[in-house]
């Protein structure tokens, strides 16, 4: 992300241009050993950096991921630039209720989202509002935090910390945050 400009309308941004040959997708294989420790810290540091400039601004990436973080040269694992600000969104204090995002990678608060989005409404107050509270649905900044510290236990690992063994998410371990890191 290059620059940010804000109007009266709409907020739009300036990425920096990234010449063709030199765009590289970095993403570990799963059941392959990630980066070593210290390329995980230069990464993780850049990441961390680009995140923190986004949340200033009160925007969430939503979908962090290694896909979505490009190499910048062959010749180096930890020069990187982050992508794909096509979930990206200004969050409010009231956060968001959009459930979006890489499986993967979302945040036990997201994941409430959907699940609470899905769970028929039938409890109404005295006055005959839904009894939920909108709030619980909702998410803010800091589940790009929770991505980030996925995208760590992937570099570090090679694999996803809530892996069900068969190749997809288990939503139940994320919801819980049970992992476990061997090694």
């Amino acid at each position: 992300l290059d620059r940010i400009l804000d109007t009266r309308d709409a907020y739009m941004t300036k990425l920096a241009a990234i010449p063709q040959d030199q765009r590289f997708t970095m993403a570990p294989m799963p059941d392959v050993r990630g980066y070593s420790e210290s390329n995980s810290k230069i990464v993780m540091q850049q990441l961390l950096d680009a995140i923190a400039y986004l949340h200033e601004r009160k925007i969430a990436h939503r979908d962090l991921k290694p896909e979505n973080i490009l190499l910048m040269s062959r010749s180096s694992d930890v020069d990187i630039k982050v992508t794909d600000f096509g979930l990206a969104k200004i969050i409010d204090s009231k956060g968001t209720k959009t459930f979006c995002g890489t499986n993967q990678y979302m945040a036990p608060e997201v994941l409430r989202v959907k699940l609470l989005l899905d769970k028929p409404k039938s409890r109404t107050n005295s006055k005959g509002d839904d009894a939920e509270d909108d709030d619980e649905q909702r998410y803010s900044l800091e589940a790009d935090i929770w991505s980030v510290g996925v995208i760590l236990y992937v570099l570090l690992s090679g694999c996803f910390p809530f892996d069900d063994g068969s190749g997809n998410t288990d939503v139940r371990a994320v919801l819980n945050a049970q992992y476990e890191m061997d090694g």
